[in-house]
Parts: C-alpha cells; structure tokens; sequence
C-alpha cells in the first residue's frame, strides 16, 4: 500500500490520476465512504395495490412497495427497475 502523506503533492497527483484513469474514480485516495440504503425486489409489480408479489419454493411473499419507497421520501435517490425474459434456446426456436 502506498503511503500518501509523506509522497510529494506531484507524485501524489500522479497517482490519483493513474487511479481515475485505470477506475474512473475521481480523487483517488481521498474519496469519501459512503453508506448506501438500498432494497432489491424480485417479483411481479401489482400497480393496482402497489405491492410486489414474490413467488419462491417457499411460497408466495407480498411486499408494500408504497411503504417501501416511504422510507425513500424527501432523500436523493438511484431507481432502477427492470423486466426480465428469458431468451429463447437455440432448440427452442426450431
């Protein structure tokens, strides 16, 4: 590991600039932490009562998204949602 504080200011921006360079993170040692608040749904996303039904070998598992994103209000967030299919097989298609 390298030691930052006793490197010259040069040297030292020499390698954050290889760091954003090889990782695209800008500031290299001296970026902050973060802690990151996050949920990951799987399921089929029912509008009509704002719920996700999850559908294991378990059995079946309502979440309240409404409540869920509640705890999201007011804060800057990142939402993704996406819809998975599976593809065909090569066989399948024949």
């Amino acid at each position: 590991m390298v030691d930052m504080i006793n490197l010259s200011p040069t040297r030292r921006r020499l390698i954050n600039d290889g760091l954003e360079n090889l990782f695209g993170v800008k500031g290299g040692f001296y970026k902050m932490a973060k802690k990151i608040h996050s949920v990951s749904l799987k399921g089929i996303l029912d509008m009509s009562n704002v719920e996700v039904h999850e559908i294991t070998k378990d059995g079946e598992f309502v979440y309240d998204l409404k409540k869920i994103l509640h705890e999201f209000h007011d804060k800057q967030v990142s939402l993704v949602i996406k819809e998975e299919n599976e593809l065909p097989t090569k066989d399948m298609e024949e």
